[in-house]
């Protein structure tokens, strides 16, 4: 039994190893077979690639000894498809490389390739470079091109970031070494390179910067270094780094380039240091002379600096020499009238000769850049269409312009403010400070409404306006409202003076904006190319941004608010405008102290003078914003201008008007007013809606968002049911009229009772009964009373109410003539000499009669004895009359220097009373 088990378990074991074994080989054979998958895989791959790489390079264009020297001119056509201009071919000045200085050679090299001479068409340690700088930025981030591959790049393919591209640029550039030798790749590249200012290749741009031929540049001198170092400092960015233009980033990029030569032992330290001492101006040309004037240069300036760069739609060696068709929203006639505007020097004559402007025209409906001025005569330079940039605070201030952008807009989008709504305009502070918020003509206007305060671009209600929104929906929504607008502000910079216009824009920023309000309040990107054709069959549509930025009741009530200021000479001094559907808003910007002091300006000067003058408008169709302001000079002269004054202030309006007038008819359809709005007539006394009784002179109307509107009608000037029934009879023992009368109400009904005079009706009482007596009435006059109910509401002003009057007339009974004495005579009054006794005989109780300006006041006698006569002297009493049978009553005569108005007596009144007003 123990043999067996032994023998039993030996077997066992001797299988188990058999087991272990086998499953060893099957290792073996799995990790081959995964082995040989991966080496097919591998091979496979390479095979792949090669084969793909092998049609990359089929596919990629033959080297062309033409090609090699010459650039292909881009093409700019108008939005109607004709050809504005072309771009890459103007006046190129070739240089062989036996008269490029080896310093500018050297200096390219240093930046460009310095294993130029030593690799074969690519160099390995620059593509092991970017292939690591791929890794980390992504595709594309970094290149390894050789001069040799941007000569390929330039000159034959395009500059497009793909894979193919690279593999031909790869190809074509090792093609290029065993077809050509350095010193002719070096040739070509340093004659087609762009570097800017319109320069391709050295030779031009020598001559366009310094005034020299590149082959006077010399290594001898501090300048020659400089200058050769600035050339090859420009291929990086050709726009940014122009040292016509840009000075400081140009500097910079000149001497890390000297910084690169002493690296490649090109030049010293030494050498390099006093490089950097010369300054820009000291390298660049001294003459004056301007290049001659191209067709449409702003158009050109526009699209470069919109366009045409590192990191935007089109590569610079693309445009300039890539052979491309531009398709732009460039409307030819808006064009050519804004250019014509511009240099037209009539426009300019009441201004001194540093006068600029610059002029940005854009679809309303769509933000298509129609025609962009960019100064008179432009040719190159800033171009003041485009100057300025919001967020860093550069460029002009916008004055005015920005009410309705920072006040009034979002005072209706947020807080839905009528037209109507009334502002003061009176002495204000800024928040916090002790500095006055001025007004344009040094006056207060009291009570404004919105419509009004904008439309006579009022400082104080702006200002206002600001202030209650930052207090109520605080100021990032305002920055929010006007980012959507295309305005974007620097929230770290953003004062409470920005409510008129303190901040900076460019006209085409502010078209942009005021755009959307001309589009119900969508606002559209301003853009200039619709698509690309790239000679290689591609074909690139460029879209915008657009979106709804505001309510449309914000677009429209604007827009209706800012329709009268171009019928307003007040604020607009342009053409006249009658009948075309154009609305617009001026601005203007006053003398800083900082610029009076610099340049010794009169008080006169800095109080009617203006830095910045501005127009901008829309009508459905187009929107156009004019700048108009001197450019400073660092030392002035009689002939040089600071500050606009006098008719140079209407230059913006009149350029504006021109270019308006000619690209808007005025069978253009004026705005419908959406839904969302409402037009209603309010009392100014009450806010509520007009009756069909309110006066003119307290109606106002105006526009509301719908909804906001008072929906309550005034009952101020509302009548009550007037009086009925009404009488007068006549009491003569009293000698009083009493004047009676109906009326029906349930409410606390007064009455007003009046009595006609000479001056018309005039109150003599009231009354809370239906009746009412009159006393101390003259017999033998006729009078005339009027009644009116009236209605007070104690809580509620607007509630009052009065009625129509009621009149009534009666006639006082006149008195008994009185009985004569016997054989009496009858005496006369006495007349009243100036200054002098009145005398005269009574005559039946009659007045006397004052002459030569004397009030004669002659107190009658009953005459009842012979010849009695009265004999009165100035404030005297007169004798007393005697007669036959009777005695006459005292007379008394009562003289006033002036003029005498006399009322009649009362017959059978023992005195008869005269009444006479004393006035100067």
């Amino acid at each position: 039994m123990p043999d067996y088990k032994s023998r039993t378990e030996r077997r066992r074991a001797m299988n188990n190893n058999k087991k272990q074994a086998s499953s060893k080989s099957n290792q073996k054979k799995t990790v081959k077979r995964i082995f040989l998958s991966i080496l097919a895989v591998f091979i496979l791959c390479i095979i792949s690639g090669i084969i793909a790489v092998a049609a990359m390079i089929h596919g990629a264009p033959p080297l062309k000894a033409s090609e090699l020297k010459t650039p292909v001119a881009s093409k700019i056509y108008f939005k109607d498809g004709s050809l504005m201009t072309t771009v890459g071919s103007d006046d190129r000045v070739y240089a062989p490389i036996n008269q490029i200085p080896n310093i500018v050679r050297e200096a390219f090299i240093s930046t460009e390739d310095t294993r130029f001479y030593s690799h074969f068409g690519i160099d390995p340690y620059r593509i092991g470079g970017a292939i690591l700088a791929n890794f980390k930025g992504g595709f594309g981030s970094q290149g390894g091109s050789t001069i040799t591959q941007q000569v390929v790049k330039n000159d034959i393919l395009t500059s497009q970031k793909t894979l193919t591209r690279k593999v031909q640029e790869a190809y074509l550039a090792i093609r290029l070494e065993q077809k050509y030798s350095k010193d002719q790749i070096l040739e070509m590249y340093l004659n087609t390179i762009f570097l800017g200012s319109h320069s391709y290749g050295v030779g031009t741009a020598s001559e366009n910067y310094y005034g020299i031929s590149v082959s006077k540049i010399s290594d001898k001198t501090s300048k020659g270094l400089a200058q050769a170092a600035m050339l090859a400092a420009l291929p990086k960015a050709p726009s940014y780094y122009d040292p016509s233009s840009n000075p400081t980033a140009a500097k910079q990029r000149r001497d890390l380039v000297l910084d690169l030569m002493v690296k490649n032992k090109v030049i010293t330290q030494d050498q390099a240091d006093a490089a950097k001492k010369v300054s820009i101006k000291d390298m660049l040309k001294t003459n004056t002379t301007t290049k001659k004037q191209r067709n449409y240069d702003a158009v050109l300036n526009l699209i470069e600096s919109q366009y045409v760069g590192k990191g935007k739609q089109i590569s610079e060696t693309d445009f300039y020499q890539g052979g491309l068709a531009i398709h732009t929203t460039i409307d030819k006639k808006v064009q050519n009238t804004i250019e014509n505007a511009l240099n037209d020097d009539s426009n300019f004559s009441s201004a001194k000769k540093n006068i600029q402007a610059g002029i940005a025209s854009i679809d309303t409906k769509t933000g298509a850049i129609l025609g962009i001025g960019g100064g008179r005569h432009y040719t190159n330079g800033t171009n003041w269409a485009l100057a300025g940039d919001t967020y860093n605070g550069t460029g002009n201030q916008v004055g005015s312009t920005a009410k309705p952008l920072v006040d009034y807009g979002p005072a209706i989008e947020y807080l839905k403010w009528p037209t109507t709504h009334t502002l003061q305009d009176e002495p204000y502070k800024y928040a916090g400070t002790d500095l006055t918020v001025g007004e344009w003509d040094g006056t207060y206007w009291g009570n404004l409404t919105m419509e009004r305060a904008l439309a006579y671009s009022r400082n104080v209600p702006a200002v206002k306006t600001l202030n209650e929104l930052d207090n109520t929906i605080g100021k990032s929504k305002i920055i929010a409202y006007d980012k959507k607008l295309g305005i974007n502000f620097n929230p770290k910079t953003y004062v409470e003076s920005y409510a008129i216009g303190s901040f900076t824009a460019n006209p085409l920023e502010i078209a942009g904006a005021y755009a959307t309000y001309g589009n119900n309040g969508v606002y559209n990107a301003p853009h200039a190319i619709t698509s690309i054709d790239y000679p290689d069959g591609r074909k690139v549509t460029l879209d915008h941004d657009e979106h709804v930025a505001v309510h449309d009741y914000t677009a429209y009530m604007i827009t209706d608010m800012l329709k009268d200021v171009t019928q307003t000479p007040t604020t607009y001094s342009g053409p006249s405008l009658a009948g075309y559907p154009i609305v617009g808003k001026s601005g203007s910007t006053n003398v800083s102290d900082d610029l009076a002091k610099k340049y010794h300006l009169s008080s006169w000067e800095v109080q009617h003078g203006n830095v910045d003058e501005w127009f901008t408008g829309y009508s459905p169709t187009v929107t156009t914003s004019v700048w108009t302001g001197y450019v400073k000079p660092s030392k002035p002269t009689s002939s040089d201008g600071i500050v606009l004054t006098d008719n140079a202030t209407k230059i913006a309006s009149v350029l504006f008007g021109d270019v308006m007038k000619a690209v808007t008819s005025k069978n253009t359809p004026y705005w419908s007013m959406p839904n969302s709005v409402v037009r209603a007539s309010v009392e100014k006394s009450t806010g509520l809606l007009a009756s069909d009784t309110t006066p003119k002179s307290d109606i106002i109307t105006g526009l509301y968002v719908k909804g906001t509107e008072p929906s309550k009608v005034s009952t101020k000037y509302q009548k009550l049911s007037p009086v009925s029934s009404l009488k007068a009879s006549y009491d003569d023992k009293s000698n009083t009229v009493q004047l009676n009368w109906g009326y029906n109400s349930k409410q606390d009904i007064s009455y007003e009772i009046d009595q006609n005079t000479s001056s018309g009706f005039q109150p003599i009482g009231t009354s809370d009964q239906t009746s009412f007596t009159v006393n101390n009435l003259q017999p033998g006059t006729d009078y005339e009373f009027q009644v009116i109910a009236i209605y007070t509401d104690p809580s509620d002003a607007s509630k009052n109410k009065k009625s129509d009057p009621v009149k009534v007339t009666i006639s006082i009974p006149g008195a008994t003539p009185p009985t004569p004495g016997n054989n009496g005579d009858n005496g006369n009054n006495g007349n009243g000499d100036t200054g002098n006794n009145g005398n005269g005989n009574g005559n039946d109780g009659n007045n006397g009669n004052g002459n030569d300006n004397s009030n004669g006041n002659e107190n009658n006698g009953n005459g009842n004895g012979n010849s009695g006569t009265g004999t009165g002297d100035s404030n005297s009493t007169g004798t007393t009359g005697t007669g036959t049978t009777g005695t006459g009553t005292t007379g008394t005569s009562n003289q006033t220097q002036g003029t005498s108005t006399q009322s009649s007596s009362i017959a059978n009144d023992p005195v008869g009373i005269n009444h006479a007003d004393h006035r100067p």
